[in-house]
């Protein structure tokens, strides 16, 4: 059985400790335990965390803020706000008075939302469970593009086609209805996906003329924030559009079941380099959750949460 999950500000990396802070505190909500502000501030003054600022990029105006525990808790509430105001209902949990977060009441617990939290956190934490978080984050993606209207065949480690990569790429591409040349780019002798967990199309595969098809080539990764500008990277653009037959590069994408912060984002995201899909995004399009997810939802509050403190 795994052990209580205890906060840690380092468990997404350097570029995710608001998130992570916040992700434990709606552990907690779930759990049922209740975390005041003042038990908040002494958590990170007692961990050495105000050695470290909250703010990993500099603003426009070029002001770093302070590090310090109301400052960390200030941007924990910034980063629960931001959930509340793009999910809505989509986001089962509240803000009671100036800051601590609780379940909505009478607000469904599970959902697309805290099926990727539960996915951030059983990866982070080290939570066994029953199915691997990163093999059910690439089912996940392809239900979600399936949404947008996208033909969507997923080639990474949750793919049900067979066989080597040439075999595996055939296969892939003749469910989206297009042509393929696995040779058509240099490849590793060892490679599985060539750097894409998930291929998506939207066009007009029954026409013969190449022209006008934007293919989407895409990793799903459960990995700490440090790897996702690595990650994103992977898939050779040129490469693809030759295996593909395309006139065009496809476009890169990255999904991460965790929240990215809007600075970030906007750091990752560009002409050169593609967009990215994380939890508030994927909340926002999924209707359902599996019976996979669930699981793992369920593995994660039976591990319960600790900070090492008698609860309020």
């Amino acid at each position: 059985m795994s052990r209580p999950l205890e906060p840690d500000i380092n468990a997404y990396g350097t570029y995710g400790r608001v998130e992570a802070l916040a992700d434990w505190l709606e552990v907690a909500a779930l759990a049922g335990r209740r975390v005041t502000r003042a038990q908040l501030e002494d958590m990170i003054f007692d961990n050495g965390w105000t050695r470290l600022s909250p703010q990993q990029f500099l603003l426009p105006d070029g002001m770093e803020e302070e590090a310090t525990p109301e400052s960390w808790v200030e941007a924990v509430h910034s980063t629960l706000q931001r959930r509340e105001q793009v999910l809505g209902v989509k986001w089962p949990f509240e803000i009671v008075g100036s800051w601590r977060v609780k379940k909505r009441p009478g607000a469904n617990t599970v959902v697309p939302y805290t099926a990727m939290l539960a996915l951030s956190v059983a990866h982070a934490w080290n939570v066994a469970t029953t199915h691997k978080p990163e093999v059910l984050l690439e089912a996940t993606i392809a239900r979600a593009l399936s949404g947008f209207g996208l033909a969507v065949a997923p080639v990474g480690t949750g793919t049900s086609f067979s066989g080597g990569f040439p075999e595996v790429m055939r296969q892939a591409a003749a469910s989206l209805g297009i042509r393929c040349d696995p040779d058509a780019a240099p490849r590793k002798k060892s490679a599985k996906d060539e750097g894409v967990d998930t291929l998506a199309l939207l066009g007009w595969p029954s026409d013969p003329r190449l022209a006008g098809q934007w293919v989407f080539v895409g990793q799903a990764t459960v990995a700490r924030s440090n790897e996702w500008y690595k990650k994103l990277m992977e898939p050779r653009r040129d490469h693809w559009r030759s295996r593909l037959i395309q006139p065009l590069e496809p476009q890169r994408f990255l999904v991460v079941p965790h929240q990215v912060a809007s600075e970030y984002l906007t750091h990752l995201v560009g002409n050169d380099t593609g967009v990215v899909i994380d939890r508030l995004r994927l909340a926002l399009v999924l209707d359902d959750v599996t019976g996979e997810e669930r699981l793992v939802l369920d593995e994660i509050l039976a591990a319960g949460v600790s900070d090492g403190r008698a609860a309020a």
